[in-house]
């Protein structure tokens, strides 16, 4: 389940399925998930949730796209979208709570820092650009849509 609220906007969600669990290198660290719940323009930052017992397991970041040239005319394909697991957000969730509801900046980005380096190595960002992380910048699968 993907779950959402914006300022203008009612809290939704949707059902879907996880449909990958992309690791880094074999039986590695989850570093992406892909899910089939239906997330539109607005609801990056929502929850991915565990429908059997609530526990979220990922933060969207984006959709699919085919893209046109230079954004123009873009198909967004809502079913098919990203998200970073809950397991790389863990410094910042730990964070967060040591500081006790305060607003310690400097904690939280020390935090948050730490979990971006999680995916600053090349492995990780060729699955983030969908390129074989093996190499050779080539796409991981071209797409028959």
């Amino acid at each position: 389940v993907s779950a959402s609220a914006s300022a203008s906007a009612a809290a939704s969600a949707s059902p879907g399925v996880v449909s990958a669990v992309v690791r880094r290198g074999v039986g590695g660290e989850p570093v992406m998930l892909t899910t089939s719940a239906a997330v539109h323009s607005g609801a990056s930052g929502g929850a991915v949730v565990r429908a059997a017992d609530g526990v979220v397991i990922g933060l969207v970041t984006s959709n699919a796209r085919r893209g046109g040239k230079d954004g123009d005319g873009d198909d967004v394909f809502p079913r098919l979208n990203f998200s970073i697991p809950s397991r790389a957000l863990r410094r910042l969730r730990l964070a967060a709570e040591a500081s006790g509801g305060q607003d310690d900046w400097e904690v939280h980005e020390a935090a948050f820092e730490g979990c971006l380096d999680a995916y600053d190595d090349d492995e990780v960002r060729a699955v983030w650009n969908l390129r074989d992380p093996g190499g050779g910048g080539e796409r991981v699968a071209r797409s028959r849509l």
